[in-house]
């Protein structure tokens, strides 16, 4: 059975931990249940119903929290992948400019050899491809000729920023150096975010059970004050309106000639 979850945002379920602190679910101690770790210290089926119920959303929020700072950890590293193509680019540019006849030599061949058309377009690449190209103009070192301009240029330097910021960026990305590969962050965030949903629907359907099979009625108001911030956090989610495209800005006509 689905309630919606899978319409609520990341953000919205990360907030939702602030509920688990307050209220009725606040009043759901787990002190005697948690592990150091935070796991639960003994069998679920020895743990009370809500106890359990607690402990399960806390596991969802706690696995999308997870995938969510990984993937911005992943950003970080990919701009400072960025960074050193730019200051790579830089330096070359600055010798074609500025070196004698000889360098401006290397300098063209390096160029033509290192960058793609010349430039900056990489940087605008998937993150896996730019973990491709940075392997890429690693192995080009090798080659004499093209080993001779770098250093005559000095950018043998900037090379080795390049390959410590695109050998930080592969393994965060899945690449392992074994071969083997691991989820990328976009599939870990899509399978933790998965995994929440199917905590809270899961237990939103136990919930509505209890709430069913309460024998007196203060038990029934407890196990309906505890839907009540669930429900709430759906219509949340309904209500929230869309985000708004971003205008189309039509391309800048050329200046004549």
């Amino acid at each position: 059975m689905g309630y919606g979850y899978s319409g609520v945002k990341e953000a919205a379920f990360l907030a939702f931990n602030e509920e688990l602190n307050r209220g009725e679910w606040g009043r759901i101690d787990l002190t005697a249940y948690l592990a150091e770790d935070g796991s639960c210290n003994r069998p679920i089926c020895e743990v009370p119903a809500v106890v359990t119920l607690k402990l399960w959303l806390g596991w969802g929020i706690g696995v999308l929290a997870k995938a969510c700072a990984t993937g911005n950890e992943v950003e970080g590293l990919e701009q400072a992948w960025d960074n050193k193509q730019r200051a790579f680019m830089a330096r070359l540019t600055l010798a074609a400019i500025e070196g004698d006849a000889e360098a401006k030599k290397c300098a063209a061949r390096v160029q033509a050899s290192m960058t793609d058309g010349g430039g900056l377009a990489q940087i605008n690449y998937s993150f896996d491809a730019e973990v491709d190209f940075g392997r890429k103009q690693v192995r080009l070192t090798q080659e004499p000729n093209l080993r001779a301009d770098l250093t005559t240029l000095g950018l043998l330097p900037s090379i080795e920023e390049i390959r410590v910021a695109t050998e930080n960026l592969a393994p965060a990305l899945g690449r392992a150096g074994s071969g083997d590969r691991k989820l990328a962050p976009s599939q870990h965030l899509a399978k933790a975010l998965s995994s929440c949903v199917a905590a809270f629907n899961g237990v939103h359907v136990q919930l509505d059970w209890f709430v069913e099979a309460a024998v007196a009625e203060d038990e029934s108001r407890r196990y309906e004050a505890l839907l009540e911030p669930l429900d709430a956090l759906l219509e949340r989610s309904r209500t929230e309106p869309a985000a708004t495209p971003a205008p189309v800005v039509p391309p800048a006509e050329e200046p004549p000639h």
